[in-house]
């Protein structure tokens, strides 16, 4: 399913290639800081390096020339 205007009216935060991976209520802290700390994280971890190896990490079919 792709993700528009209908499916999140609110939000205008989506880039023109983005992932949405979703989680439960119990890692709720936990996302929060890793978004607040983001821009330090992704200094020492890059973006791309952290999507695949969650993506492998779930068995998650993916063609790495979209990553």
């Amino acid at each position: 399913m792709k993700a528009n205007k209908e499916h999140f009216p609110d939000f205008v935060g989506w880039e023109r290639g983005y992932c949405a991976l979703t989680y439960s209520e119990s890692d709720k802290n936990r996302i929060v800081r890793y978004i607040k700390n983001q821009k330090e994280h992704h200094r020492k971890r890059k973006v791309r390096e952290e999507l695949i190896t969650i993506l492998k990490a779930n068995k998650v079919e993916f063609d790495e020339r979209y990553v």
